[in-house]
């Protein structure tokens, strides 16, 4: 199929954007933005569930739309019959495994060593971690994109590593899809691809992974950077458990900053699995707000915890559930009444979770400066703004 001028394609995969710049953008870009269209094909592979739903109630009296695969894989949501397919369509057989710069999707077939295939790889690992590591982990996520996940992950470890100076902080992009920390902070390189290509030579020592990280003049100097790669992907168990285990013996406290599919990728799961603290993050917008509550669902075990092998990957004794709390982003200080009804969510359905901060959107103007005029220090007198950040950080 050739794309003509007017032509929008969406998609979370940047490789694919990349071969489209002048006409595509990511499904956040499409909503914030209202991005207008003559036509519009929609990337079935990466797609929000949540997403998904939202495009089909909004374009199901239009012709110009259309759910559309360059990868040949697709969510399991999404109907094959309503795609059209650029590549043939993957099956177990035909999947190969992913790699950085690579159009291809992820590898979920059996033979991967994913960690539910392989009991004596991946959740061995996580299960050694659990007991022995002394690395206080904090994960940060949401499955709604544009909640300000990053942004919040990155603020909250700017501020414990500069109140914590004597201690070994870093923050890791597990944003497999679109990290963004690199851009945060104008860096791409060194990041973890390098530390695979390491790997692979054998050097996987905590001091060959040290060899891979970044620290940024805009943060704290005890706060140490992984960047992640857009679309770079190894279904490598062996890989991830040495990465994770030198991060545990390098560090006294790690950020994760997570991707919104936290079901399919055995890294992001490990990292909540790892995680001491989960903090999800939401803005007061409907969507969000049940996507989010979804998730936290999920996490706790109950429907839908499954991947798209139709493995189980969370359970209620995973305890996940007592470690989540819920932030909530860019709330109008005016419209008490949405906000109440935002708690009022939360607390009747997730009767276990917190929430531990309510962010203004007051504080949009300073946000800008931090991402656009990498004035990251603009914080640092906003007492409202450290105590909400501090109230998340709490450790119980």
């Amino acid at each position: 199929m050739e794309f003509k001028e007017g032509d929008l394609i969406v998609s979370n995969n940047k490789s694919i954007r990349d071969q489209y710049p002048n006409n595509s953008c990511t499904y956040d870009q499409l909503f914030d933005n209202n991005v207008q269209f003559e036509r519009a094909f929609f990337d079935a592979d990466g797609v929000a569930e949540s997403d998904y739903k939202d495009i089909c109630s909004s374009t199901a009296s239009k012709d110009n739309c259309s759910w559309v695969s360059f990868s040949g894989r697709h969510e399991s949501f999404i109907p094959a019959e309503n795609i059209t397919f650029f590549n043939e369509p993957e099956t177990k057989e035909t999947q190969k495994e992913y790699s950085s710069g690579s159009q291809e999707s992820p590898d979920y077939s059996k033979s991967a060593g994913d960690e539910e295939i392989n009991p004596n790889g991946f959740s061995n690992f996580i299960n050694k971690l659990e007991k022995n590591h002394n690395m206080y982990v904090y994960t940060y996520g949401s499955s709604k994109g544009g909640s300000g996940k990053t942004f919040t992950c990155m603020m909250s470890a700017y501020r414990y590593a500069k109140n914590n100076p004597f201690e070994k902080v870093c923050i890791v992009d597990l944003d497999i899809i679109d990290g963004q920390i690199g851009t945060s902070i104008l860096q791409k390189s060194p990041n973890i691809y390098d530390f695979y290509k390491l790997w692979t030579k054998g050097l996987s020592t905590s001091t060959d992974l040290l060899s891979c990280k970044i620290n940024s003049p805009m943060f704290p100097p005890n706060l140490d950077f992984y960047l992640g790669v857009p679309d770079f992907y190894v279904n490598k168990a062996n890989f991830w458990s040495d990465f994770f285990n030198c991060l545990a013996q390098n560090y006294d406290t790690c950020f994760f900053d997570t991707g919104i599919d936290y079901r399919n990728y055995p890294q992001i799961r490990a990292a909540y699995h790892m995680a001491d603290k989960i903090i999800l993050t939401t803005t007061t917008d409907l969507n969000s707000i049940t996507s989010v509550s979804l998730q936290i669902s999920r996490l706790g075990g109950g429907p839908g915890a499954i991947n798209n092998n139709g493995v189980k990957v969370y359970t209620k004794e995973d305890g996940l559930l007592d470690k989540i709390t819920v932030c909530i982003t860019r709330a109008d200080p005016n419209d008490l009444e949405t906000n109440n009804i935002v708690m009022g969510i939360f607390s009747a359905n997730n009767k276990q979770v917190k929430i531990g901060a309510i962010f203004p959107n007051t504080y949009q103007k300073k946000i800008a400066d931090a991402q656009y005029r990498r004035k990251w220090n603009g914080f640092d007198n906003e007492k409202a703004w450290n105590s909400k950040i501090d109230a998340l950080l709490e450790r119980e």
